[in-house]
């Protein structure tokens, strides 16, 4: 895992390139927590609606419980929710996650022209 400083210099150019504002309003989260996680990470996904992102947060969430990771997932609720993708992205970023794991809704429309 990056250290903490790169980390948010990371996050903080991602915020900056796509948008993001600096302060959010909460958004809609399941959180899988067990025993005391070592780091905190956050997995935004365009849905969960299908097989596919189903059984990519199958294996996200069964990875975080063998590495003792604390992991928030998020959905937009489908690929059109652009805004609310930008909005967890802050949410994320609130909650002190250590690291964002972002799958756009569409990735050539989440940089703001």
């Amino acid at each position: 895992m990056p250290n903490k400083t790169h980390f948010f210099s990371t996050i903080c150019a991602l915020m900056i390139a796509t948008g993001v504002p600096l302060s959010s309003n909460a958004a809609n989260v399941t959180t899988v927590k067990n025993a005391p996680a070592s780091e905190n990470v956050c997995a935004i996904y365009p849905h969960l609606k299908d097989s596919y992102w189903l059984s990519v947060n199958y294996g996200m969430v069964t990875e975080a419980e063998k590495q003792n990771i604390t992991l928030k997932v998020l959905e937009s609720g489908g690929y059109p929710n652009i805004d609310k993708q930008r909005a967890q992205l802050v949410a994320c970023r609130d909650w002190g996650a250590d690291a964002i794991i972002l799958a756009p809704s569409r990735p050539p429309h989440l940089a703001r022209t």
